[in-house]
């Protein structure tokens, strides 16, 4: 909670991820030792070549490594520590993934072409919300759902279409809307 302390949303001591053998696969070293330090309302570009380790380490650092996927290998941290808003992410229960993960917002780069098909914009950027709390103001979720859309620049009369009907940008905008409608501290 050290870090809770200073008040630094994020602190990476010595961080090292790894993607664990599976299969005829051997382990594969993602980020060694990696420290950062971020205070808040600081904004930090990630940058490096392709396999360098930039989206492993936003997935780990969302949380959504730690989501059960089907087959999926996740990474895992083999060494140092990263705190995300007071919480030490290696020794982080599995019971409090959902709660950790309502804080931190994550667009995975292929955001866009995961968005469900069968729901409309307004339905898709809505979920998160409803998922928290299927009795939510029916009022309030859509004033919400209509400042996510406007907040990433796409006409409100977008919230009645569906993926399929919007072009590649579009849909980032609306995986983006949907990924920070919750409001997440990081």
């Amino acid at each position: 909670m050290r870090g809770a302390a200073h008040g630094f949303p994020i602190i990476l001591s010595d961080l090292s991820l790894e993607y664990p053998a599976h299969g005829p696969s051997p382990a594969h070293v993602a980020l060694h030792g990696l420290t950062v330090t971020v205070a808040p309302g600081e904004v930090l570009g990630v940058l490096g070549s392709a396999g360098s380790g930039k989206s492993t380490l936003a997935k780990v650092l969302s949380g959504a490594a730690f989501e059960p996927r089907s087959a999926e290998v996740r990474p895992v941290i083999t060494g140092g520590e990263a705190m995300v808003l007071g919480h030490a992410l290696r020794s982080l229960p599995k019971r409090k993934v959902a709660e950790y993960r309502f804080h931190v917002g994550y667009l995975p780069q292929n955001a866009a072409s995961t968005l469900p098909p069968d729901r409309s914009v307004s339905e898709i950027i809505a979920e998160p919300i409803l998922e928290r709390d299927r009795r939510y103001n029916t009022k309030a979720l859509a004033t919400r759902v209509a400042t996510m859309l406007d907040a990433v620049r796409l006409p409100l009369g977008m919230l009645e279409k569906y993926p399929y009907e919007l072009s590649g940008g579009q849909r980032q905008r609306v995986a983006l809307a949907r990924a920070l409608v919750l409001g997440p501290s990081v």
